[in-house]
């Protein structure tokens, strides 16, 4: 704007110093010349385009359907999962109460043990969430049903424990029977391990 100012200053002062001997024609022809030099503005360059890359879409992961029916080891894996993050929010609320409020820093020694299994936690809960998924079996937080939880379940074993009958006399179970033959005893050695028994 400046240098149409200055230019235009000067073309008055032009058009001033020929005005005495013509006032009204080079009036005129001054207010033509502005009319033409504001009709025709300067060229301009065509704009270029600039054409953006766009970066490539994530995908988005595929969905798995969820397995209907789990055997033994897809509940285990489960289970394992759904143990790990139950300890993971044990320790981070452990620590959050000891005051250390990142895993970054380097901790107290009191607060080492935990803030090392957090920071193994940290890493080995998303791997075991990406497992279940990849596998068809959810997320950690699935909840199970009762007859899936006791594919798992560990069978107990009766323990030989010696029943007293009302009268307050011992009964040999057929667990004690069973453990006597086993040892391959024979006939007259099992009636006076039975006799010993029966007496204590």
């Amino acid at each position: 704007m400046a240098v149409f100012s200055a230019l235009k200053n000067k073309a008055k002062k032009s058009v001033a110093k020929k005005a005495p001997a013509k006032p009204a024609k080079p009036a005129k022809k001054a207010v033509a010349k502005k009319a033409v030099a504001k009709k025709a503005p300067a060229k301009k360059a065509p704009a270029k385009k600039v054409v953006a890359k766009k970066a490539p879409a994530k995908k988005a992961p595929a969905k798995i359907e969820l397995k209907k029916v789990l055997d033994a080891k897809d509940v285990q894996l489960i289970s394992d999962a759904k143990a790990a993050v139950l300890r993971q929010k044990e320790v981070l609320a452990e620590l959050e109460s000891r005051g250390v409020t990142s895993l970054g820093r380097i901790p107290k020694k009191a607060d080492k043990d935990l803030v090392d299994e957090a920071r193994a936690l940290a890493i080995s809960v998303p791997q075991l969430t990406e497992v279940l998924r990849k596998k068809g079996l959810g997320s950690p937080s699935r909840i199970l049903k009762k007859a899936e939880w006791d594919l798992i379940k560990p069978k107990e074993v009766p323990a030989a424990v010696a029943k007293t009958s009302a009268d307050g006399k011992k009964v040999v179970t057929n667990m004690m029977v069973k453990k006597l033959n086993s040892k391959k005893l024979n006939s007259k050695m099992l009636r006076l391990s039975l006799q010993k028994f029966l007496k204590s």
